[in-house]
């Protein structure tokens, strides 16, 4: 029974399998008929396409033969009048030939303008999508950091000069200016050129002098003021550089700037690279202050040579090689003179750290500054200044016009190279002679100097210390004498020394030197004494403290000579100087004793009433 069921099976599955391929097989015969079908109709719409193409060009056909004669006529009459405007044309080119020629190197001018600024747009639109690498030995950015470095010295010495010149040289200072100038015009005479020659300061202006606050206040806050926007701008010209020099209103050492007064008012707007001139100008510069100081103190003070100086003096060997031996990296290649750079800036560093010498290390940064080229400053400055230089860079490769000096500019840059040049002559003959002098000049103007410091070393630290007493006996062991305290010299021992350069204390500065003279040789000493017997408001301001400021005032005044010195670490003492006494300096001083000597000196301190609280 199983069997016949097997057979039963497979005799279905047979009858399954041949009953599908027959449908499979009229499936596909349909499939067949249907397409050819589709066939035959899309060759009947392609015929009927093609009919309908050839009964519109035969009606084209028509119509164009009825328009030939039209055409022809028209043709002629297109030939006609062609040929009457090539005849006006060549008559306009002949006119236009001679202008054509005449307007030539203008037009080449200003196609290579036209490419110079697609060039621009080309690496400007190259420049957004990358950062860029300036090149070497360029110094657009150089400029800027010199400008805005002097500026913000600028800026501190006429702050300075803002105030404390009235305090000083004004109408009532210590040294009245008025005296100074009166004296250099009666030894001159009136012709100006001998004035400015003598004294070359706008306070000529001020003539008679009578009164002289004002002008004082207005070259410092002019100045002031100009430093802040070379400050902001990183950029200057010749009428901003030279507004504010005034020898007599301004220390010597801010002189330097005039050496880039051609330049425009902004940092990479000016059409014109900095002149070569002027970046070895200030390289020449740095080198004589350097070899100067070197050589004098070979020449001076046995203690250079033997290397004792450092008992007294920061490091010995340390000078001689960044004065002596660094200053020739100038004349080699770009790597000697950023190491010569670095190594000048960071020299002075140290000196600005360990002591306040006013602008003189920080001006002699300055200089320093030329050893660096764009590539050097580019970390300084964003993106957008980077590409603007880096295109600036580019039009000066490429010798282009829009950065090509004028024949005006060129002209004054070798006036400059062969003034320096020759200038430098009297200071090369000084620098090799081994009688040479200190910080001298060889012209009126002092456009190019010899320079040294510290030619020989003071192995002590004296001060100058003022006191005043209300005793009427000034030598009674029962007076007892109160102390003036200066800003920041070194008065009592306890006092922490100060830092505070760049800006100066002036009165501080020259109380240093008088301690290295007598009295006698530094009159305003007296006349400083004076105004402390009379509680003077102006003088006070100078110093830290008047110990009779809105009090009675004293009836003496003197100063006592100290030698100072450090304490030892692990002393266990909480002062920062010992001082012992050297002797007494100027003698007790009351106003009737005063009185004649300032009025032969033309001080009016004990003349007018006294401006006291």
């Amino acid at each position: 029974m199983e069997e016949i069921g097997d057979m039963r099976i497979r005799r279905r599955r047979r009858e399954g399998e041949e009953t599908e391929s027959r449908w499979e097989g009229q499936v596909e015969e349909e499939e067949e008929e249907a397409l050819l079908d589709l066939d035959e109709v899309i060759k009947e719409r392609r015929e009927k396409i093609k009919e309908r193409q050839q009964t519109e060009d035969e009606d084209e056909g028509e119509e164009s033969d009825k328009d030939v004669n039209n055409e022809k006529a028209k043709k002629e009459h297109k030939k006609n009048k062609k040929e009457k405007e090539e005849e006006k044309g060549k008559e306009r080119c002949e006119d236009e030939q001679k202008d054509d020629i005449e307007e030539k190197p203008l037009m080449e001018k200003e196609e290579e303008a036209q490419e110079d600024k697609k060039s621009e747009e080309e690496h400007e639109g190259r420049a957004e999508r990358q950062d860029v690498t300036l090149l070497p030995d360029s110094y657009w950015l150089t400029r800027i950091v010199y400008l805005r470095f002097l500026a913000f010295i600028y800026a501190v010495a006429f702050l300075v000069a803002l105030h404390q010149n009235k305090q000083l040289i004004g109408d009532n200072g210590l040294l009245p200016v008025k005296n100074y100038m009166q004296l250099v015009a009666q030894r001159v005479g009136n012709d100006w050129w001998e004035r400015i020659k003598a004294a070359p300061t706008l306070l000529w202006l001020a003539e008679p002098w009578t009164t002289v606050d004002p002008w004082l206040d207005l070259i410092a806050g002019t100045g002031l003021t100009l430093a802040c926007v070379v400050l902001l701008l990183g950029a200057a010209n010749v009428f901003i550089m030279l507004c504010p020099m005034d020898p007599l209103s301004l220390p010597r050492g801010c002189r330097p700037a005039v050496v880039w007064f051609w330049m425009g008012v902004t940092a990479t707007g000016d059409s014109s690279p900095p002149p070569l001139v002027m970046v070895w100008g200030l390289r020449w510069l740095i080198f004589r202050i350097m070899m100067g100081a070197g050589l004098i103190k070979v020449r001076g003070d046995p203690c250079w040579m033997d290397l004792t100086c450092m008992n007294y003096h920061y490091q010995t060997l340390g000078n001689h090689i960044i004065e002596l031996l660094l200053p020739f990296f100038t004349f080699l290649p770009r790597a000697f003179m950023i190491t010569c750079g670095i190594g000048q800036i960071m020299f002075q560093v140290i000196l600005i750290i360990s002591g306040n010498l006013s602008f003189l290390n920080w001006l002699t940064i300055v200089p320093s500054l030329a050893y660096f080229d764009d590539r050097w400053y580019a970390g300084l400055f964003s993106q957008a200044t980077r590409q603007r230089v880096a295109h600036l860079q580019h039009l000066q490769h490429r010798d282009s016009p829009l950065v090509e000096p004028g024949n005006t500019r060129k002209a004054v840059n070798v006036s400059v190279g062969i003034m320096l040049a020759f200038l430098s002559l009297p200071v090369v003959v000084n620098l090799l002679s081994s009688r040479q002098a200190m910080n001298t000049s060889f012209e009126p103007f002092r456009i190019v100097n010899t320079y040294g410091a510290f030619g020989s070393i003071t192995k002590q630290r004296t001060e100058v210390v003022f006191e005043g007493t209300r005793h009427t006996n000034p030598e009674s062991p029962s007076a007892v004498w109160e102390e003036y305290e200066f800003k920041c010299k070194p008065g009592r021992v306890d006092r922490t020394p100060c830092l505070i350069s760049p800006y100066h204390y002036r009165l501080d500065w020259l109380m240093w030197f008088a301690a290295f003279q007598r009295y006698s040789d530094s009159p305003w000493l007296v006349h400083l004494a004076g105004k402390f017997l009379v509680n003077d408001k102006s003088a006070s301001s100078l110093i830290a403290h008047n110990p009779f400021l809105g009090k009675e005032p004293p009836r003496f005044v003197r100063a006592l000579h100290y030698n100072y010195n450090y304490t030892s670490l692990g002393s266990g003492s909480q002062d920062w100087y010992t001082r012992e006494l050297i002797g007494t300096y100027l003698p007790p001083l009351d106003i009737s004793t005063l009185r004649p000597i300032f009025k032969r000196m033309g001080w009016d301190t004990l003349v007018r009433p006294a401006t006291s609280t």
